[in-house]
């Protein structure tokens, strides 16, 4: 489980930015924050359209359904959680308040963080990680606390060696 401990530890604003750049291919661009809900938005839309059925797209498989567990991701887009109401296991409870993703992939992860900004990057780098792992065998595939120690690990080393690499020029 996602809780609001390990998203804050884990993706911060200055991590998830990047990081959803890097997953999603889309161009966050600082002097356009104003831009990026709208941006990212329309990308959990798109990635959740063209995940329908993703099993008959697939070069070899039958489209047929079968009775095969095949999960879809899915996102209802972004929430807000007022002071009311609570995600206790999420590490928000009564007297909080939150944003989050409610993201659907065979289980289910509510992704929050405390400005809508942030809960759309932390979605849709979870989204990605899922589709991602959905490739290997249930058995062989980590857990969502897994992946995103792993993305986050090797983002952070291609960062160090883009460094590195500018410096030696």
């Amino acid at each position: 489980m996602l809780d609001r401990e390990f998203l804050d530890a884990h993706l911060p604003l200055e991590v998830a930015l990047p990081l959803a750049r890097k997953l999603t291919g889309l161009a966050f661009y600082p002097d356009r924050e104003y831009r990026w809900l709208a941006r990212g938005l329309q990308w959990i839309q798109d990635f959740v359209e063209n995940d329908r059925h993703w099993w008959a797209k697939e070069p070899g498989r039958n489209p047929e359904p079968s009775f095969e567990f095949k999960w879809e991701i899915n996102c209802s887009g972004l929430e807000y959680k007022s002071s009311g109401h609570y995600l206790t296991s999420e590490g928000w409870c009564l007297g909080t308040t939150c944003w989050f993703g409610r993201v659907e992939m065979g289980w289910r992860e509510n992704v929050g963080a405390t400005t809508p900004t942030l809960a759309m990057l932390r979605t849709m780098i979870v989204m990605c990680l899922a589709k991602e792992s959905r490739k290997l065998p249930e058995a062989e595939r980590p857990n969502m606390v897994d992946l995103i120690i792993q993305a986050r690990r090797e983002w952070w080393e291609q960062v160090k060696q883009e460094e590195a690499c500018t410096r030696g020029s």
